[in-house]
């Protein structure tokens, strides 16, 4: 509850006012609600989207009503470019730090290593999804990864990996699809 008083907008995107420790404690908290209340079948928080931001990102999303509409009921935006940081500045908002998309994923692989929560790498070419499973597998023993594809998902592929997501329902999913492709995917399957 204290995270969401530091959520502050630049331009039309909203972002929090805090470290990359707060960012990842908060969405393991956020993993460890969704879990007890799934074991108790009281509800479901649906899913939870993580957003990386750079200038470049920033600026192709500000224009586009839909991408728009997804960064602000993101779970988190993260603020990834140092031109974020200019911005957060000059707008009398300033964000405490960078937080990038792979240290932010690399603290959340830690804690859920830890937490036994499951893992799914969606995304890129075959070899380099493969190259990332087995350096997963290297650096974190028993982590549970219960599914991975590479990113080409056309017609019927598409629909078996989507039914693979439901299936193994994973706690973290990473799409890996190049920043376009990979939200409108998202947009597209979130439900």
């Amino acid at each position: 509850a204290l995270i969401e008083a530091q959520k502050v907008k630049l331009g039309k995107i909203p972002f929090y006012r805090v470290t990359s420790t707060d960012l990842v404690a908060h969405s393991i908290h956020r993993l460890d609600t969704m879990r007890e209340k799934k074991a108790k079948s009281t509800g479901r928080f649906g899913p939870q989207v993580v957003l990386p931001f750079d200038p470049y990102r920033y600026t192709w999303v500000r224009f586009r009503k839909r991408m728009l509409k997804m960064a602000n009921s993101s779970f988190i935006n993260l603020p990834d470019g140092a031109g974020l940081l200019y911005m957060s500045r000059s707008l009398k908002t300033p964000l405490p730090e960078l937080i990038s998309l792979v240290g932010y994923a690399m603290n959340l692989i830690r804690i859920a290593h830890a937490k036994e929560y499951t893992v799914f790498l969606l995304g890129s070419r075959d070899d380099v999804v493969e190259k990332l499973y087995i350096n997963f597998r290297r650096s974190f023993q028993g982590l549970r990864i219960v599914g991975r594809h590479n990113g080409y998902l056309k017609g019927a592929v598409g629909e078996r990996v989507l039914e693979a997501i439901r299936k193994t329902d994973p706690h973290i999913l990473f799409v890996g699809m190049g920043y376009h492709k990979g939200m409108r995917w998202i947009e597209e399957n979130r439900k």
